[in-house]
């Protein structure tokens, strides 16, 4: 079955219903593969993943600032699913970089 990430429910003014998006693993696969085919994508998500740790590093209680190179990474969440940005984006964000940065931990 795979993974599947989920919103937390929320208002749609479009359908005037709550709602959950989810992003299954079939969704995530193909999201993966279309930051991957994007060299400057695969840099954001590097620089994120950097500062990131660097924050850690330094003690920082709070995520750094998205650099804005980070604005590819939103534009291609976008594609898939216009809502899933501001409905679940952290999460994806998250995900995606654990799956494309954490192979060089």
């Amino acid at each position: 079955m795979g993974q599947v990430l989920r919103s937390l429910r929320m208002w749609d003014p479009e359908t005037e219903k709550h709602i959950v998006l989810e992003a299954n693993e079939s969704q995530l696969r193909l999201l993966e593969a279309d930051i991957r085919a994007n060299k400057d994508a695969i840099a954001a998500l590097h620089e994120w993943d950097n500062l990131c740790r660097n924050s850690l590093a330094n003690g920082e209680t709070s995520s750094p600032e998205l650099p804005a190179s980070m604005s590819i990474f939103w534009t291609i969440l976008k594609q898939h699913d216009p809502r899933w940005p501001g409905g679940m984006g952290s999460r994806l964000l998250n995900e995606m970089t654990a799956r494309i940065c954490g192979e060089r931990s």
